[in-house]
């Protein structure tokens, strides 16, 4: 799903690829985020929820309900959730080559949001 929603909105598709899914029933998608993530606030935005439910919607071809809900680390712990490894090279450390800079998924990501380059420095 997280596929199919960032062809259709980059940004969305980004901030859903840092949540977790918390619970799953026939009418319900339950996604929680980091609490106090940027990213958690921009997916309470009314705009933003209105738009993954619709996404959601158009992906599952019925009907559902986006609940979007902040957790802990702790919280996540005690409830099983498996914490979501995110991949990051450490740019300018040394030790860290360009090829691995440019083959790391999250830098792509943010090259390609952000129509960057990596600059030698």
């Amino acid at each position: 799903m997280i596929d199919f929603v960032r062809a259709r909105s980059p940004v969305l598709g980004s901030f859903l690829a840092l949540g977790g899914l918390i619970h799953l029933s026939g009418d319900r998608i339950e996604i929680g985020f980091e609490k106090d993530s940027f990213h958690y606030e921009r997916m309470i935005e009314r705009e933003n929820r209105s738009q993954l439910e619709q996404l959601c919607r158009d992906f599952l071809k019925k009907e559902v309900k986006v609940h979007i809900s902040s957790f802990d680390e702790e919280a996540r712990s005690r409830e099983g959730m498996t914490s979501r490894k995110r991949e990051t090279a450490p740019v300018g450390e040394k030790g860290t080559s360009e090829k691995e800079m440019k083959e790391n998924s999250l830098i792509q990501e943010a090259l390609r949001l952000f129509d960057g380059r990596i600059v030698k420095g």
